[in-house]
């Protein structure tokens, strides 16, 4: 009983970790996306549009 307390009382401590550092990944993507979004738009064979 002792351990499944333990590992609950991790768990809830480390949660909060995890969901924190998904946010700094996902503001990153959002921020990626709009850098990328930004750049010339490449055709299929690699080269820029002139």
């Amino acid at each position: 009983m002792q351990n499944k307390m333990n590992s609950f009382i991790f768990y809830a401590e480390v949660q909060p970790i995890f969901a924190f550092w998904a946010k700094i990944v996902q503001t990153y993507e959002i921020s990626a996306t709009f850098a990328t979004r930004k750049t010339p738009k490449r055709q299929q064979n690699g080269y820029y549009k002139r």
